[in-house]
């Protein structure tokens, strides 16, 4: 496995690094719902998508990179959705406070729909 150390990792890298992150928590913690509230195990999972256990496993792990095909495939096995929000930082300046009552919010080009994107941004920041 490729190590990195922080400030030799370039924004590009940092970009697919925090994507990455995101998805691997959010697939581990739908599995462990879906482990929690019926049982569902690893090997449920690769019976399901006609899979070896192992590559479950990886999946999971974050121990390999999944396809935007493969990421499908696990929230179906899983009886999953995903929402992705892609949205411009700049759009989400730390110098506003951001309302959204309505369908745009006291941020210009902030709306309904990217607002808790620019929330997280602005936590992160």
């Amino acid at each position: 496995m490729r190590s990195f150390r922080i400030d030799q990792i370039d924004d590009r890298r940092k970009k697919y690094l925090s994507l990455a992150g995101v998805i691997e928590s959010q697939l581990r913690d739908a599995y462990a719902r879906r482990h929690e509230g019926n049982g569902t195990t690893q090997a449920d999972l690769s019976r399901k998508l006609d899979v070896n256990r192992s590559a479950i496993h990886h999946r999971l792990t974050g121990q390999t990179n999944m396809t935007i095909e493969t990421l499908a495939d696990m929230l179906w096995a899983l009886d999953y959705d995903i929402n992705v929000e892609i949205f411009d930082p700049a759009e989400c300046s730390a110098n506003h406070a951001i309302f959204v009552s309505g369908p745009q919010s006291s941020v210009t080009g902030v709306t309904a729909s990217n607002a808790k994107a620019c929330v997280k941004e602005l936590v992160d920041a």
